[in-house]
């Protein structure tokens, strides 16, 4: 995943520490199939923020088709 988040956002190797980092963050957020409920949750009993949580690189747009 880290090396996923850089070359997404053509960003140079020495910023792999902090790609780790957000790696991390996002994998304890995440929910796990087994618990249905997130890492975070379990350690701290309350529901993660996700309103920090920023796109790397660029934003992306869709276009949703007329049938």
């Amino acid at each position: 995943m880290v090396n996923a988040m850089l070359l997404n956002a053509k960003l140079p190797n020495n910023l792999c520490r902090e790609a780790l980092l957000t790696t991390c963050d996002i994998h304890n957020r995440v929910l796990s199939k087994k618990l249905n409920i997130s890492s975070y949750e379990v350690w701290n009993g309350r529901k993660p923020n996700l309103n920090y949580f920023k796109v790397w690189g660029y934003v992306a747009f869709y276009k949703v088709s007329d049938p």
